[in-house]
């Protein structure tokens, strides 16, 4: 979902979104996009009942717009308010590419969301269950899961957790 929201962003405003792991969408370091997720799987076939697509995009706002404790952090596809395409033209965009997604699509879609990881490389602190501790994003796995190095030098894969990029 994530890739297919850049895709959608690059290809009605010329922008080019960098992705968080695991959902979230920034554009010019200031987050402009959340996604949430969640499926129910059916236990006799293994496979997908159902799943749930939350898609939260900040179309267009001015930065004096978002409450102070936000407008360091906060951003909008179009920030100065200006717009060449409408919210609706944007919305489509992104339904109409998740919608003809198909499986045969991963590899590319892994691809195209590793080349998007904005903190691949990084120093970054994660939030987990055992405590905050800080390490460098190293890679992203084959089922998306976020490949870290703690400042120990232990090798760590996530699959679930709060990471920031801040200083």
């Amino acid at each position: 979902a994530a890739v297919k929201v850049c895709e959608a962003i690059e290809a009605v405003a010329d922008k080019s979104p960098l992705i968080k792991w695991v959902n979230d969408i920034f554009l010019d370091r200031k987050k402009i996009c959340g996604i949430l997720t969640e499926a129910v799987a059916d236990f006799e076939s293994g496979g997908v009942q159902w799943i749930v697509l939350g898609i939260g995009v900040n179309f267009s706002a001015d930065k004096n717009s978002f409450p102070d404790d936000l407008r360091q952090v906060a951003g909008a596809v179009f920030p100065s308010g200006s717009h060449s395409v409408t919210r609706n033209q944007l919305a489509a965009e992104i339904i109409n590419r998740i919608l003809h997604h198909s499986e045969r699509d991963y590899e590319e879609a892994l691809g195209g969301y590793k080349r998007r990881m904005m903190m691949l490389g990084k120093k970054i602190s994660v939030v987990g269950p055992e405590g905050t501790y800080r390490a460098t994003a190293v890679d992203i796995d084959d089922t998306g899961r976020l490949i870290v190095q703690t400042e120990g030098g232990e090798t760590r894969v996530l699959s679930s957790g709060e990471i920031s990029i801040r200083k």
